[in-house]
């Protein structure tokens, strides 16, 4: 009996669960980093699957609680941004982007997940299966989900958070320091900006690390292998922006006609047609799914994009990209800061059409040899760093 109890317990301490912002995802960069992890987590002889957890059932807080970490004004805002949200899903109809969701639920379900959905109503019945729980990446920590930061686990299991990401640099003190008391319970702790880092460090009892978006652990021929060939029939830009700025549509079609490229594009990514994306391409694409976005990007001429991963997948594809920024850099909820630390750690200049002001700036290519030898090393150190994470929650839950 003993030893059948040993088994069990060294199987259990080599499962590991995943949270993030995988359920119901259609984000390309999303489910491509859940991807990305999920992967390197089993390529290093541990059985990792996504947890289908349903961020958007609200959580059982008491109203004490809410008070201790959010002031009043933010309860409002974000009882009237949910309220705005509905109303858009109501009006707003999806049939033309039938498509483009099937494909996103394809690929995700291609990934080792969860049977059941969890909520923070049911999420303590992964205790019986999971051993260890790695939070991250993508931007789970951009506001406080207890779940996300394990207050359902207890202290015999490992809890690791990866590249975690709180993109903004609004958050408040009060916030941080209620964040602060959770994260201290972890046995590793990784961020994905140097600005998240230096936010929690005055709170944070913890060494904390800076790593890189799990997507850049996947090589080239990884995200070649992956890719999803789309026919276009002449060389393009491929765009893709979460953004509504009109001025950077009008600078992008200044650069296709001054490159004589066609533009590519994924219009109203967010499931609401917009009309700033009326109009704008020669290609208008519906049918993207993450297999055939990694495709875009293998065989584009250059790639303009707001998107964080937009910009890590063309870096490991080694492409001619231009990043724009979605928010300027005094908007309080500017999300830049990923992209300034993905920049420096790659060692590779900052590539923000923004600063271009000249057509000979705009068209001078990316040095990719030392640029792909920086993104090796930040890749075995990634994978270094993830395996002694996991090995040190394994002794751990051995000793205990």
């Amino acid at each position: 009996m003993i030893s059948n109890q040993k088994a069990f317990c060294s199987k259990i301490n080599r499962n590991v669960g995943i949270l993030t912002l995988y359920y119901k995802s259609i984000n390309y960069g999303g489910l491509l980093q859940a991807y990305a992890l999920t992967k390197a987590i089993n390529n290093l002889d541990f059985y990792a699957k996504q947890i289908k957890y349903d961020y958007r059932v609200p959580e059982k807080k008491e109203f004490r609680e809410l008070l201790r970490y959010n002031n009043p004004a933010d309860i409002i805002s974000k009882l009237l941004t949910k309220l705005k949200r509905s109303r858009v899903r109501q009006t707003n109809s999806s049939y033309i982007f039938e498509q483009r969701i099937n494909k996103a639920k394809e690929f995700a379900d291609s990934i080792p997940h969860t049977n059941e959905i969890y909520s923070e109503r049911n999420i303590e019945k992964l205790l019986e299966e999971i051993g260890i729980f790695v939070v991250g990446s993508d931007q789970i920590w951009n506001d406080f989900s207890s779940v996300f930061f394990l207050d359902f686990v207890p202290q015999t299991y490992g809890k690791i958070s990866y590249a975690a990401s709180m993109s903004k640099s609004g958050i408040s003190k009060k916030k941080l320091k209620y964040m602060a008391k959770y994260i201290d319970k972890f046995n590793f702790v990784s961020v994905r900006e140097n600005s998240a880092k230096e936010s929690l460090e005055p709170f944070v009892n913890k060494k904390i690390h800076v790593l890189p978006d799990p997507t850049i652990i996947i090589d080239k021929a990884g995200w070649h292998n992956l890719a999803e060939d789309y026919y276009i029939g002449q060389d393009y830009i491929f765009v893709y922006l979460l953004g509504d700025n009109i001025q950077h549509r009008k600078r992008i079609k200044e650069i296709a006609d001054l490159m004589n490229l066609a533009i590519v594009f994924i219009p109203h990514v967010h499931l609401k047609v917009r009309d700033v994306d009326k109009d704008f391409a020669d290609y208008e694409l519906y049918d993207v799914g993450p297999r055939e976005f990694v495709g875009l990007i293998k065989n584009a001429s250059m790639v303009i994009t707001d998107s964080f991963h937009g910009c890590v997948i063309s870096s490991i594809l080694e492409k001619n990209f231009w990043a724009v920024k979605r928010h300027l850099d005094s908007n309080i909820n500017n999300m830049n800061s990923r992209l300034y630390t993905l920049f420096e750690s790659m060692k590779i200049e900052k590539r923000f059409l923004e600063d271009v002001n000249n057509d000979e700036v705009l068209l001078r290519e990316i040095n990719y040899g030392s640029v792909s030898r920086n993104i090796n090393i930040l890749r075995k150190n990634s994978i270094e760093q993830l395996r002694q994470a996991l090995n040190s929650c394994t002794k751990e839950f051995n000793t205990k």
